[in-house]
């Protein structure tokens, strides 16, 4: 195999690593997007279904802490694999903020909490837009492809200390 070959394939290597790493990327941040607005909407249906059980309000605050708590997790893994915060996790302080007493005072699920479910999935879903479709391309270009980049100086220095190595013996 000739140096130009071994170039040639090096470079090929390359090329399909980096399609192939954004593709994964893109995959699995837009399936992440898609189980955080199911959580969401599940955790609201939930909400609204404890009203009518023989919850105590102290009960209910506690699962409804134990459930905001895992859609924040999913929120740092949405923002870990964007590599950039797209959604702050300070938009379900409203959510921890229902009065649950009053849910469960009253046997009802209000509309004003309602609404803040829209606005969390609003916020999810503008922010994935805003990543997916962004118009600073290069910014985009460097926060998504950081690492592919340093695949790709690595393998141009291997390139380069194989190229120098048969040249010197």
């Amino acid at each position: 195999m000739s140096n130009s070959q071994l170039i040639i394939a090096l470079v090929g290597w390359a090329i399909l690593f980096y399609l192939h790493n954004r593709t994964l990327r893109k995959g699995e941040i837009s399936r992440l997007k898609d189980s955080l607005t199911k959580e969401i909407k599940d955790l609201f249906t939930w909400i609204e279904k404890s009203s009518n059980k023989s919850y105590s309000a102290l009960e209910l605050e506690e699962e409804l802490a134990g459930k905001v708590t895992l859609i924040e997790f999913l929120i740092s893994q949405f923002n870990n694999y964007a590599s950039s915060t797209l959604i702050d996790p300070d938009c379900l302080t409203k959510v921890r903020n229902i009065d649950t007493a009053k849910i469960i005072s009253n046997e009802k699920f209000y509309q004003e909490d309602k609404l803040i479910q829209y606005d969390i999935i609003e916020q999810i879903e503008n922010a994935y837009y805003e990543y997916t479709f962004s118009t600073n391309h290069l910014k985009s270009f460097w926060l998504n492809h950081k690492y592919d980049f340093k695949v790709i100086i690595s393998t141009l220095a291997a390139l380069v200390l194989y190229a120098l190595f048969f040249k010197l013996f």
